[in-house]
C-alpha cells in the first residue's frame, strides 16, 4: 500500500516527502507499552531510497523443528527482511486455553549461520502473531526453524 499526501502542491508523495514513481521503502511503526505506570508509546518512521526496482518477494511458509534456510526469493540484496509467524492469528472458532497454550509454544527462531554447517549459535524469537523486521548484511545465511512443532510464517522482503 502507498500512502499519499497530496499536499499544497498536489503533486503527490509518500508520508516521508519521496516524490511518487521514486522506489523507495517507507515504514511507519508504533509500539506501545501498558503498565502499571501507564502507557508508553514509542514512534518509529523512516524512509530510504532503493538502489534497485525489483519486485518485492512475499511468500506463506512453514518452519519445522530442523533448521531451515530463510528464502528471500530471486533478490540478491535484500534491502529489509520481515518475518511474520502467523499461528494464532486467524480462528474460525473461540480457541479453548488449551488450542491457545498449543499455540502459544510455535515460537520461531531465526539465526545467522556463519561458516560451516552447526546451527547458529544465536537467534532472535518470534512468538506467534509477532513480526520480526531484518536488515540482513546476508540474506541468503539466514535460517529458520520452529521451537515446538510447526509453525506457519509469511516471509517478505523488499530489494536494497
Amino acid at each position: 500500500m502507498i500512502l499519499k499526501d497530496e499536499g499544497v502542491s498536489g503533486q503527490g508523495s509518500d508520508i516521508m516527502g519521496a516524490k511518487s514513481g521514486s522506489d523507495r521503502l517507507t515504514v511507519v511503526q508504533t509500539f506501545y507499552h501498558r503498565g502499571a505506570a501507564g502507557i508508553s508509546e514509542f514512534d518509529c518512521r523512516w524512509s530510504r531510497k532503493l538502489e534497485t526496482s525489483e519486485q518485492a518477494y512475499e511468500r506463506h511458509e512453514a518452519a519445522g523443528e530442523e533448521w531451515q534456510p530463510l528464502s528471500a526469493g530471486w533478490l540478491k540484496e535484500v534491502g529489509l527482511l520481515v518475518v511474520r509467524n502467523d499461528e494464532g492469528r486467524r480462528f474460525d472458532f473461540q480457541p479453548s486455553d488449551e488450542e491457545l497454550a498449543r499455540v502459544a509454544e510455535r515460537v520461531l527462531e531465526v539465526g545467522f549461520r556463519g561458516p560451516g554447517a552447526g546451527p547458529p549459535e544465536d537467534f532472535m524469537l518470534v512468538h506467534p502473531c509477532e513480526a520480526l523486521p531484518l536488515c540482513p548484511s546476508r540474506a541468503g545465511n539466514l535460517v529458520i526453524r520452529c521451537r515446538c512443532g510447526q509453525a506457519n510464517y509469511t516471509v517478505f522482503a523488499v530489494p536494497r
